[in-house]
């Protein structure tokens, strides 16, 4: 029996408010095999939609609803989101489709329901949106955050980090859909002889302008890559420009030892092992079985020898490493204000006070990241927020406090600082520092 497209939405949704993770969730429905592409679109569509869309929407539903929204059953809730968000921003969806196929989903939720949510999306079809949003003179940060469907707290942060017009692009890029971009596997093969496959699959793809091992795939063609036969067989792995960018700031040369002290899943030591091409080692860490299974996943994939994985708490001193690693990687655990594009659900499950939380961890983990790098060694720091306060700011505490480091001054850009609205690609931040002392 087919599955309903719009039910797997729901339960989709459903899963998201019980704490599951968007992106996770998301994996096992492309790997559905009784769902077809259309179908698969369709579902990818509607999820990211509502749920970078959940503040505005939940404002729409505020205005025609006779019920509080802490009243309404999550199921219906959910359901006048997806109605919602289909009426306001997918003109291809009929309004008949949508109310009918809205009551549909309501009647075997919750049959007693069903009334309230045809009443209400035919009110809104009626009356329409003209005149219902914030005042912007009187309250701009609720005006933003209705408008552009981020919390007001994270309006205000933005705005006060990046001044208002930056704040209002930001805000914007964070709900488009992120082009998906993938990484050559150049153990294999080169780049140009992976295009030339793929697009033998109908698979339309172009170089990446800013990674040597990067190739952009074509919106409407990204739903199959997990399932793809090239994939599978190891020739590429899906990974953002700005993390491929990473490992070219480390640039591990071959016959080094390198530490990568929060590798899971692996993205970045199997790039760090593709670049050694088999001469040095990688020591991958996180801190528990799964990530570390999580890695062994990805490089048995690849095929990328010459890396050995351990399980290692970073924010514990391991006398072990100390001094053994030519370059160190730091993938900071933070906020992940950068990726809100690919993980929408952060909106809502992040805090204004994670920022300065998360700088207390990142320190800690800088200063035992130091001492395991030699003399003259490498260390590199990143993250995938742009919140200052866990980027230029845990650097400049570092700096202070660790005399022994300084920035390195032979490469152009450092530190790199990326966003969505600047450069098409994830939010990121990478800096790099040598080791002058032990």
């Amino acid at each position: 029996m087919k599955r309903n497209a719009r039910k797997v939405v729901l339960d989709v949704l459903n899963k998201v408010d019980k704490g599951d993770y968007v992106s996770g969730v998301m994996q096992d429905i492309y790997k559905l095999d009784d769902l077809s592409d259309l179908d698969r679109n369709f579902i990818s569509k509607i999820v990211y939609g509502v749920l970078e869309q959940r503040i505005y929407l939940d404002y729409v539903i505020r205005h025609f609803s006779s019920v509080r929204l802490k009243k309404i059953d999550g199921d219906i809730l959910n359901i006048l989101r997806m109605g919602v968000y289909q009426f306001v921003f997918m003109d291809k969806v009929p309004d008949s489709a949508v109310v009918n196929e809205s009551v549909k989903l309501a009647k075997k939720a919750s049959h007693r329901h069903s009334g309230f949510v045809n009443a209400l999306l035919r009110n809104l079809m009626r009356e329409g949106l003209d005149g219902i949003m914030p005042d912007k003179a009187k309250d701009p940060i609720k005006y933003y955050s209705v408008k552009y469907a981020h919390p007001e707290w994270m309006v205000s942060q933005f705005i006060r980090d990046f001044g208002e017009t930056f704040a209002v692009d930001l805000m914007v890029a964070n709900n488009e859909s992120p082009k998906l971009t993938i990484r050559n596997n150049s153990l294999c093969q080169n780049r140009e002889d992976l295009m030339t496959k793929l697009r033998e699959m109908k698979i339309d793809c172009d170089f990446s302008d800013i990674v040597e091992d990067g190739l952009v795939i074509d919106e409407g063609k990204q739903m199959n890559l997990l399932s793809n036969k090239l994939f599978l067989e190891g020739k590429f792995t899906v990974q953002d420009e700005s993390s491929m960018m990473v490992t070219q700031m480390l640039d591990p040369q071959p016959g080094e030892r390198i530490l990568d002290l929060c590798a899971a899943p692996g993205g970045k030591a199997s790039h760090i092992g593709q670049r050694l091409k088999g001469q040095g080692q990688v020591v991958a860490c996180d801190v528990s079985q799964n990530k570390i299974d999580l890695i062994h996943e990805n490089i048995k994939r690849l095929n990328i020898s010459g890396i050995i994985t351990q399980i290692n708490d970073g924010l514990v001193l391991n006398e072990t490493l100390v001094g053994a690693f030519d370059r160190v990687l730091l993938d900071a655990p933070c906020s992940g204000l950068g990726i809100i594009r690919r993980k929408p659900d952060i909106k809502f499950n992040r805090q204004e006070t994670d920022g300065l939380d998360l700088q207390e961890v990142q320190k800690t983990m800088m200063s035992h990241a130091g001492t395991y790098v030699k003399d003259q060694g490498i260390l590199v720091y990143s993250t995938c927020t742009i919140d200052p306060r866990e980027n230029d700011q845990v650097i400049e505490w570092f700096l202070s406090e660790h005399k022994n480091f300084v920035l390195d001054q032979s490469i152009d850009v450092n530190p790199l600082k990326l966003y969505p609205n600047v450069d098409e690609t994830d939010g990121f931040y990478c800096c790099r520092l040598k080791k002058i002392g032990v």
